[in-house]
């Protein structure tokens, strides 16, 4: 609001970019989002959810820079073992532990695979994944990085060949609006494993 208040000039129209899914908004918010100009939501799941107020929601998807994110042979051939990978804020919604639990179901028949996660497992906002991880004996098979720069795991140049180093990247968020590393990971060609929600199927297919 004092953004707002401070910038706000009648030649300049207000887009609002909004990403809320499968939860009503709250009836506070409705008079400030309906004042906005444009509305836009990144998925037809998240327009559904402001459906009650009067607005007209633009769905503009989400899209990766192929520039960056593309499939790197010269990466892949050389990775000799299974390897899953997950890019995720460590918080209940994300559900990490799901994924570490199914990984120790699986890494019985892979005995040589690894599974990469690129999140603070010991986040308060979410599972200690490090006790999770130490329950299923599997201190030597998941590899946490979560040391960051300039606020991000790991930077834009290493990302691709993190994800071109993965056999298959992992996903299983309670919800998302827009899985931005799981496109990511797509657009370099790796397979995905996502939770079963609107959203994911709209954009992933």
């Amino acid at each position: 609001n004092l953004y707002r208040k401070t910038f706000r000039t009648q030649e300049v129209p207000e887009v609002l970019y909004i990403t809320i899914e499968g939860e009503p908004i709250p009836k506070k918010w409705h008079r400030t989002i309906a004042s906005f100009d444009t509305v836009c939501t990144p998925s037809i799941a998240s327009a559904k959810s402001i459906v009650d107020i009067d607005v007209d929601a633009y769905v503009v998807h989400h899209g990766t820079e192929k520039s960056i994110y593309h499939p790197m042979p010269e990466v892949s051939e050389q990775v000799n073992r299974y390897v899953y990978g997950s890019v995720k804020k460590n918080n209940i919604k994300a559900q990490l532990h799901r994924a570490i639990e199914g990984y120790s179901l699986v890494s019985e028949e892979q005995s040589d695979s690894l599974y990469l996660m690129i999140t603070d497992p010991k986040d308060d906002r979410g599972e200690d994944l490090s006790d999770i991880v130490e329950n299923y004996n599997l201190d030597e098979r998941v590899n946490f990085r979560h040391e960051t720069t300039c606020g991000l795991p790991i930077s834009e140049k290493l990302m691709p060949i993190f994800y071109n180093s993965l056999s298959c990247f992992v996903s299983p968020s309670a919800g998302d609006t827009c899985d931005l590393p799981s496109l990511e990971a797509a657009s370099c060609g790796i397979p995905i494993l996502h939770s079963d929600i609107e959203s994911p199927r709209e954009y992933l297919g």
